[in-house]
């Protein structure tokens, strides 16, 4: 019995995700240019949980890779002409993220805990993966 109850606890729970520290990572690329090389050097897309903070990264590595600075204008027109602005909650959402911080000082730490978050949510997968194939 102890094993199904378990089984029940782990299905309840949701996968590991800080939105607070995504969303002050994005924000943090967006009013301080100088450290998105650290950022893209250390996150990947899929190291963010929400569909909307994975399409903002990708459009701030994007510009970050075209040699072009991430602000909340560049950052709109990439989304804008993709067709997925009012998917990531429009230019009020992305004005919300550089507002939101009021420095970029602590960005490592905030990158540190998305990164942590995401290596759990790989764990999760893996260990659910090999506990799948052992019941097989």
């Amino acid at each position: 019995m102890k094993s199904n109850e378990n089984n029940k606890k782990i299905q309840a729970r949701s996968m590991p995700f800080n939105k607070e520290a995504e969303q002050c990572v994005l924000g943090s690329c967006l009013i301080d240019g100088e450290i998105v090389a650290d950022v893209v050097s250390s996150l990947s897309e899929k190291d963010f949980y929400l569909p909307a903070h994975k399409r903002i990264f990708s459009a701030v590595f994007e510009l970050y890779n075209d040699g072009k600075a991430a602000d909340v204008v560049t950052i709109t027109d990439i989304l804008d002409r993709g067709g997925i602005l009012a998917d990531i909650g429009g230019l009020d959402y992305l004005i919300g993220l550089s507002e939101a911080i009021p420095s970029a000082a602590n960005f490592r730490y905030y990158a540190g805990i998305v990164k942590r978050d995401s290596t759990l949510r790989e764990l999760i997968a893996v260990s659910n993966s090999i506990a799948l194939d052992a019941y097989d």
